[in-house]
Order: structure tokens, then C-alpha cells, then sequence
């Protein structure tokens, strides 16, 4: 069992050690090599590459190796695959990256690009893997980028858009610090091991942790899925957000949310393709950026977005980068250009009052306004500080905690807790609750 430990603000982890297991019986299996459950694994943001063996179970980043654990406990009887694919979110974001350009195959995609690679994958092996073992069920749990993952790849599932692979397939789901997690109902659900859990209105189960529930009308990031998405499912789609996680927990149809729902559609990415892994620490590239840094400054304090990817792309021009230099440049104006679409759309929108309705802020979870100020520049600034403020409650859900903290804390700056167990623990046990439990008439592995 091989682990990593990894820190960065939009991933983590899990690593722990089994504990004794009795003796087993499975149910027969149309061959020999098939398990009766299978876990998929989906790591978050710059954790993870397409070029990665699905076979190193590395899990999140940090905390308890759930998937190779249980995998070593029920030798033949649960098998484990780890998703390789981008997790990239854009060419900006590739500071935050995890990885060494040598583990890359391609540049930085931007988030619903590097999603939907993440989703098509998961659901091809799902399908590849059923067709050869027809009986098989499914564990799957991602964190972050890939709860985002994770929860599309289960709700197409749920529709019949996975071919061979039914709602009844999925022994259970769990989606931590997930950016398309809906807003909670009244609907109460009690768990197997007697937790409380709230029904959302897309139908997953919200698992409250210790710390505290988000907002009632708060939902995720990049805004819930459709509705009904995990409905087929009954208590086997889990999401756990911590209240002042703003992946999980923001307030809905404010500028953070349109920005993070614009960001994951965003799935035309020819110049994010084409550009060179390296880019952004290349002294050219860097240099074309700073000529054009105080005319990108003008232009975007004055609402002007149309004319800086010609901008970029002529001094680009006039330097000699190449062409894979020179499409890392377009991307990055292209990002800045869609944010700045976004911003203006909304500041213009709210100032004359004919923008949807916004949710009102929770005083208790957004003590400093996340999109507030008088013009649209001032209100970029607003979210960039306040997300970045806000971002260390994304990373406390694991046992061995990103900050070195092991002590759970009510005011949040230890690991989170669900019943006084740390979460990536709790999820864990609730997992092999279910294999041991199964959810066909024969449990798949016995007490003796």
C-alpha cells in the first residue's frame, strides 16, 4: 500500500491500518477474478494525473487509505482502482499544483474540462468492469474535484446513462467537500450505525459533522445537480460538508456561485490543451505577461474584457513564444476574460435590480461579504480575499490533518467529526459495514 502525503487547499486524504477482520464467505461470482464490491477512488484538484496507474491506490492525500485497506482485508472479495485523470481547474490555478510537470501528460484544463475527462472515465470503467463481472457492486468516494466526479458519474448511473450499470449497482456513494451538493429539506434519515442524516433536494443523504450544518439554503460551488440526480438510491449517497467549507457551502445565485457554475461548463479547451505544461514558469511567458500586465489592469478596472485575448495574443506575438507558449497565454486570457463576462454580468445585474434573486448571507458562516463593493472590480476583490480566507475549512476532514492538528475542535480548526470519529474514519467504517452487510438478501461476508 503505497501513500503520499500532499498538501494544498483543495485536496486530502486517507491513510489508516485494517483492523482484525473474522473469517468470510462470498457469494459466488460469474469468475473467479471478479470481487463482489469495487471501489473507485477520485482524489481532488492537482492531485492526480491522467498518466497515474489506476492500481497505485494512493486515496486522497491524507487521512485514512480506506480503499487499500479494505482491499487488503477482503483479499479476492473487494478490489480497488484509483481514477487517473487531470484535476486540473485552470492555467492560473497551476501554482496550487501537487504534482511535477513530469507527471504531466497535458497542460491545465480548466475545472469542467478536467470534470468531465474525470466523469467519462469512471463511467467507461464502470462499464468495462460490470461487463465482466456482472454481479459486482460499487463503492465510490471522491473528495472535492472529485466529489464533483463521483456525484456526476452516480447520478448518470441513477438515469441509465451508464451502460450495464444500474441504480442497484451502487452499494454507496460518499462525496466529501463536494462543489454540486444540494441544499438540505426537513427529511430526516436514520443511518445504519444511528446517525441522523438530512435528505437534500437532490436526494443525497448530508451526514451533519460535529462542527455544525451548513445553511439551509446554502448549496455547493458550482450549484446543485438536477434535480432527482441520486432519488434512485435511497440512504447510499453520502455528503458531508463542513459549514464554513465554501466548495460545499455557499449561498446560492451570488457571484462566488456563478463564477464556480460557469467554470465547471466550461469544457472547450483547445488552447488549454494545446498550451505548454511549463508555461507559467517560463521566463517568456512570464515576461509577455508582465508587458501586458498594467493595460490588463486598465482594461479590466474599466469593465473591458473583449479586447484582451487580441491583446495577449500580439505580444505573445511580438516576443517569438512558441506555439505551445502561445496558446498557454490565450489560456490564461480566456480565464480572465470569462471572469471578467461573469463579474460584469452580475455587478450590472444587481446594481439596477434586475438580477435573480440572491440568497441572503448566514451571518454565522459569511462574517465578511463575499462579493460586496460598489463597482465589479471591487467585488472580484471581495471574493478572491474572502475565498482565500475562508479556504483552510477545506482541507480538516482526515484523520491525519493537513496542519499536523489531530485534535477535533467545535471552532473548527481541528479535524471535523461525525459522532466524535473523524470523518474520512467514519466513512471508512461505514463502508465496511456495507460489504459486510451487503445489500442483496445474502450478506456478502458473514461473522462467523
Amino acid at each position: 500500500m503505497k501513500k503520499r502525503s500532499v498538501i494544498t487547499a483543495f485536496t486530502t486524504a486517507i491513510a489508516l491500518t485494517a483492523s482484525t477482520i473474522p473469517a468470510m464467505a462470498t457469494e459466488p461470482s460469474t469468475a473467479p477474478s471478479c470481487p463482489s464490491v469495487h471501489i473507485v477512488v477520485v482524489s481532488g484538484a492537482h492531485e492526480s494525473t491522467t498518466a497515474d496507474s489506476p492500481q497505485d491506490i494512493r486515496g486522497f492525500a491524507h487521512g485514512v487509505n480506506f480503499a487499500a485497506e479494505l482491499q487488503d482485508a477482503y483479499p479476492g472479495t473487494v478490489s480497488a482502482w484509483q481514477l487517473p485523470y487531470p484535476s486540473t481547474v485552470t492555467a492560473m490555478g497551476s501554482a496550487l499544483d501537487n504534482r511535477t510537470l513530469a507527471e504531466r501528460d497535458k497542460g491545465y484544463l480548466p475545472y469542467g474540462a478536467s470534470r468531465a475527462e474525470g466523469v467519462r472515465l469512471t463511467a467507461e470503467h464502470m462499464s468495462e468492469f460490470v461487463s465482466r463481472c456482472p454481479d459486482v457492486q460499487f463503492i465510490l468516494a471522491g473528495y472535492s474535484q472529485g466529489a464533483s466526479v463521483i456525484g456526476d458519474a452516480v447520478a448518470a448511473a441513477g438515469r441509465g446513462a451508464v451502460p450495464g450499470v444500474t441504480a442497484d449497482a451502487i452499494l454507496g456513494a460518499y462525496l466529501l467537500a463536494d462543489p454540486g451538493r444540494s441544499r438540505t429539506t426537513n427529511e430526516e434519515v436514520l443511518l445504519q450505525d444511528g446517525t441522523r442524516g438530512l435528505r437534500s433536494a437532490t436526494g443525497e443523504i448530508l451526514v451533519p459533522v460535529d462542527q455544525g450544518l451548513p445553511p439551509a439554503t446554502y448549496d455547493g460551488l458550482t450549484g446543485p445537480r438536477a434535480a432527482g440526480s441520486f432519488s434512485p438510491f435511497g440512504d447510499r449517497v453520502l455528503s458531508f460538508c463542513h459549514p464554513l467549507d465554501s466548495a460545499c457551502a455557499t449561498a446560492s445565485h451570488r457571484l462566488p456561485q456563478n463564477l464556480g457554475k460557469t467554470l465547471n461548463e466550461w469544457e472547450d479547451t483547445p488552447d488549454h490543451t494545446l498550451a505548454a505544461k511549463d508555461a507559467m514558469s517560463d521566463p517568456k511567458v512570464l515576461g509577455a505577461l508582465f508587458l501586458v500586465s498594467l493595460p490588463l489592469l486598465i482594461l479590466t478596472s474599466l469593465g473591458f474584457y473583449s479586447p484582451i485575448p487580441k491583446l495577449i495574443d500580439s505580444v505573445a506575438g511580438l516576443i517569438s513564444l512558441n506555439a505551445a507558449q502561445r496558446a498557454a497565454v490565450r489560456a490564461v486570457a480566456s480565464e480572465i476574460t470569462l471572469i471578467g463576462h461573469v463579474t460584469n454580468t452580475y455587478h450590472q445585474a444587481q446594481s439596477s435590480n434586475t438580477g435573480p434573486a440572491v440568497t441572503p448571507f448566514d451571518p454565522e458562516v459569511d462574517k465578511l461579504s463575499t462579493d460586496g463593493g460598489s463597482s465589479q472590480s471591487s467585488r472580484l476583490s471581495s471574493v478572491a480575499v474572502t475565498q482565500m480566507l475562508k479556504g483552510h475549512h477545506h482541507v480538516h476532514y482526515f484523520t491525519e490533518d493537513p496542519t499536523g492538528s489531530n485534535n477535533s475542535s467545535q471552532d473548527g480548526t481541528g479535524p471535523y467529526t461525525v459522532g466524535g470519529k473523524v470523518v474520512d474514519k467514519w466513512m471508512r467504517d461505514d463502508m465496511e459495514a456495507r460489504i459486510i452487510g451487503g445489500a442483496r438478501a445474502q450478506p456478502l461476508l458473514k461473522h462467523p
